[in-house]
């Protein structure tokens, strides 16, 4: 069964997990700009998140299509609500959401750290014991070590960070929702019964045409027809 979205489900190997990292994006199509930014800045917050980056831009400009960019981060699990909350906000012109396996980098970064860290606990261990000129040359190899550290870490926790918490791209453009292919609902309705009225009747008056016009034309075709079958006097 394939997982929902924002879940970790079991691999081929025993007792492993894949590692899934999300992040989406949308485009949403709103009427009031200035209303939906705040509020589409709290389904952040809302979903257990926060705000990374918000812009306005052409706010107020009438010659310039206003738009709103918000950058934020929820929980890997949160991530699909959070994009529902934000897409229900108007018109949906686009929505994305995206997994990315990053099995092999966790489990790479995690080796890589773990391995180092036992490392460390060895040498501390014979430091613990050792003295004199051992002792200082195993103080030096800790230190060192220590500092190496700090590479396989920084790598495990930026790994760790993208599984946990999902990225979430919203793009918000003050633009009236039922413009050509965005009609939708009652709008929709409305048009397509305008339309197959207008085509009904554009039928009407060319039925109209053709009983005016050629009806009469053929009705007297058969007139005269008749006449000329009559037999003469004899």
């Amino acid at each position: 069964m394939s997982p929902q979205i924002g879940q970790t489900y079991s691999s081929a190997g025993p007792g492993r997990e894949m590692q899934l990292a999300y992040d989406a994006a949308c485009e949403v199509w709103v009427e009031d700009l200035q209303q939906a930014v705040p509020t589409a800045e709290k389904v952040f917050y809302d979903h257990k998140g926060f705000v990374l980056s918000s812009e306005l831009v052409g706010a107020g400009d009438p010659e310039t299509e206003a738009f709103a960019e918000i950058t934020g981060k929820v929980p890997t699990d949160q991530v699909a609500d959070a994009v529902n909350a934000i897409t229900a906000l108007g018109y949906v012109a686009q929505r994305d959401v995206r997994g990315q396996d990053v099995t092999k980098d966790y489990v790479e970064a995690r080796r890589a750290y773990e391995d180092l860290l036992h490392r460390i606990k060895q040498l501390e261990a014979r430091l613990a014991e050792a003295t004199g000129y051992e002792k200082q040359r195993l103080q030096a190899e800790v230190s060192r070590l220590r500092k190496e550290l700090r590479e396989p870490q920084d790598q495990l926790t930026a790994v760790e960070g993208e599984i946990q918490l999902a990225t979430i791209t919203a793009t918000l453009v003050e633009r009236e929702p039922y413009e050509g292919e965005a009609r939708t609902g009652v709008r929709r309705a409305w048009q397509t019964f305008l339309d197959s009225a207008t085509t009904l009747g554009v039928w009407l008056i060319w039925g109209g045409l053709y009983a005016l016009f050629v009806v009469p034309v053929i009705v007297l075709v058969a007139i005269l027809r008749a006449r000329g079958r009559r037999p003469g006097p004899s």
